[in-house]
């Protein structure tokens, strides 16, 4: 006698927002199922703390739900198990040959716009996909994660899990890692002038997807704070983040970042927005980092030191996993910056390199304003030696 029934299915399709809609349909004496992205989705991920991780978690569902659907694959029904506990399972088999049917028929893609386009400052609305093993991986670890979760995956085990996962992740090439393009001072001009909110976003310098979903901005005398919304990567909620005026650390009057920026609104920054000068999601982010790197190591500033490194991974929110803990080091912004050497301050917005200055500032030292060059400079000042015309009070 045999202990697994082997099922048939029938498989229908609906239009959706972005391709289709795949369900399976499941019937065996009696008892029916349906299967799809919404059925197949643990709870648990439909939690998730960004909306981002749900829906990547419902397309990775989908995809494989098309394939099944493609090659009528048959699932298997564990009579061992309780009747009323039964439900259809998909094999790991069949999980294999839904990642090599991606590599072979070039289906796993990501949405990064290729490289020629950042060269030439044109935007890319529709960006040509690019293959990726870690796309790939992505993919089917989130689909074995999905069935696993749902009890839809037959005789799990933990081994044949990690090889197989292993093995898909190792079978497209690891591809050329890009950085997002820089904002150049004139893009970022017309970029700021077409939406104010794009002053906050490139000051905090955190990612668009944590920018948008700020619960709450307020507003004090020469003060405004941030909260910030729960990471994935933080086990803790984190502290708001206060920007405050930093008119009077200026030589000769000139007007701190927080002055030259209104309260942002944060559903108004967007990828079109940003894309229609040339740049991505990622660019604001970058180029605060790269400003960083110049104006510090003109200032001859120690990135070394333990209050700097603290400082640039608590404004860019690099924590240390699961906690809110700021990094011990700077690996991510050595890997942001690598390419400061091309940029140097006459071409960066002279917002961003105030920014910079105002975080890297110590002690007595004054921040200068260049406009004429573009630059800013952080020198150590005697104010008694200067006179009240330099303490930045008119």
């Amino acid at each position: 006698m045999s202990w697994i029934d082997v099922l048939g299915t029938y498989a229908t399709r609906k239009r959706a927002t972005r391709g289709h809609q795949h369900v399976l349909y499941i019937k065996h004496k009696g008892s029916a199922w349906a299967y799809s992205e919404d059925t197949l989705q643990a709870p648990l991920h439909q939690f998730a703390h960004r909306v981002s991780t749900s829906n990547s978690r419902r397309c990775h569902i989908n995809a494989f739900l098309g394939f099944a659907a493609q090659q009528n694959l048959p699932l298997l029904l564990d009579l061992q198990v309780p009747p009323r506990m039964r439900k259809p399972c998909f094999s790991y088999d069949q999980v294999w040959a839904w990642a090599e049917h991606m590599v072979l028929r070039k289906k796993c893609k990501t949405e990064q716009s290729d490289s020629d386009s950042y060269g030439k400052g044109k935007a890319l609305f529709f960006p040509r996909p690019q293959e990726s093993h870690a796309s790939q991986s992505n993919y089917v670890q989130g689909l074995v994660d999905a069935l696993t979760l749902k009890g839809a995956l037959y005789s799990p085990n933990r081994e044949l899990r990690k090889v197989g996962i292993l093995a898909a992740k190792l079978a497209l090439p690891a591809e050329t890692q890009r950085q997002a393009p820089l904002i150049d001072r004139s893009a970022f001009l017309k970029l700021t002038r077409a939406c104010p909110s794009m002053l906050a976003f490139a000051a905090l310098g955190w990612r668009i997807s944590a920018f948008r979903a700020i619960p709450m901005i307020s507003q004090e005398q020469q003060a405004m704070t941030f909260s910030v919304p729960t990471q994935k990567s933080c086990g803790s909620n984190i502290e708001p983040l206060t920007i405050r005026c930093q008119c009077e650390r200026y030589h000769a009057g000139e007007r701190c970042s927080l002055c030259s920026m209104p309260v942002p609104r944060v559903d108004t920054v967007d990828y079109g927005t940003l894309k229609r000068f040339g740049a991505t999601g990622h660019s604001p982010r970058r180029s605060l980092a790269v400003a960083f790197r110049v104006v510090g190591g003109d200032a001859n500033v120690d990135f070394d030191d333990e209050h700097v490194v603290t400082t640039i991974n608590r404004r860019m929110m690099w924590f240390r996993k699961g906690t809110a803990r700021p990094a011990k080091g700077l690996k991510m912004f050595n890997r942001y910056s690598q390419d400061h050497t091309a940029h140097p301050q006459h071409k960066l917005p002279l917002f961003l390199l105030k920014v910079a200055a105002e975080l890297l500032r110590k002690g007595a030292q004054r921040i200068f304003v260049d406009k004429h060059n573009n630059s800013v400079q952080l020198l150590n000042v005697n104010k008694r030696a200067l006179g009240p015309r330099f303490t930045g009070r008119q």
